[in-house]
């Protein structure tokens, strides 16, 4: 799964740039988020390399993070900025990164690439992240459960139709068709897209946070205005 990108957050949830950061996780990745003075938004690991204090009680400054322990200061890309009481001339600096993740909001998400190390590949920019953010309506909710087990009930829940197999003579056997408990599934994360042209086009995302919960995104666009009375995301 840390070959993908992944829905991290709402554009929504990171609003006001300069503003606090916020905690998450992702893959068993304990992450926090923020939105820079210029409006670009980071995903660093929660824990500073100097003494572990969390980043989400650091504060922004520009495009840059200053955790709350020591002051450390870090980029958008994790490079230390600045050491209070580090003596003039030292190059120490010059080795500390902060552990950062790639992060791009597109279609109203942030989402995040959890390799550490890695060039992410390109984002795919779907059909409805191309769209006007008043045609799109994106939901977020938290199932606490595996994701193994969420994919398990979703996939047990699901009938495809089957036919029974000619006889060794050529004749059919059982006439008609058959259901067998085994659901569509688009590996990694998400379901075909439902699709049905009197309503809004729909499409379920599920993403592990941790061994015990999933988030579950919710995405229904239109390419035309959105009716009243159409199911909400």
């Amino acid at each position: 799964m840390r070959e993908y990108w992944l829905p991290a957050l709402l554009s929504s949830e990171l609003p006001t740039p300069s503003g606090r950061a916020i905690r998450m996780k992702l893959l068993g990745e304990k992450l926090i988020a923020f939105r820079s003075a210029s409006g670009q938004v980071a995903v660093f690991m929660e824990q500073c390399i100097h003494a572990g204090v969390s980043l989400m009680f650091g504060s922004v400054e520009g495009d840059a993070l200053r955790c709350s322990g020591h002051g450390w200061k870090y980029g958008l890309d994790g490079r230390c900025l600045e050491i209070p009481g580090e003596p003039p001339g030292s190059r120490f600096i010059e080795k500390v990164k902060q552990p950062t993740c790639p992060a791009i909001e597109s279609g109203g998400i942030v989402w995040a690439y959890i390799r550490w190390g890695q060039e992410p590949p390109e984002l795919p920019a779907p059909k409805w992240a191309t769209l006007p953010l008043d045609q799109v309506q994106i939901d977020r909710q938290s199932d606490a459960r595996n994701y193994l087990d969420v994919l398990d009930a979703l996939t047990a829940s699901s009938y495809v139709a089957r036919f029974g197999a000619a006889t060794e003579s050529g004749s059919e056997g059982d006439a008609g068709p058959r259901s067998s408990p085994v659901g569509s599934f688009r590996v990694p994360f998400d379901p075909a897209p439902q699709q049905d042209a009197d309503s809004p086009s729909r499409l379920r995302v599920w993403v592990p946070n941790d061994d015990s919960n999933t988030s579950v995104w919710t995405i229904s666009w239109r390419t035309g205005t959105w009716r009243t009375g159409d199911p909400p995301a």
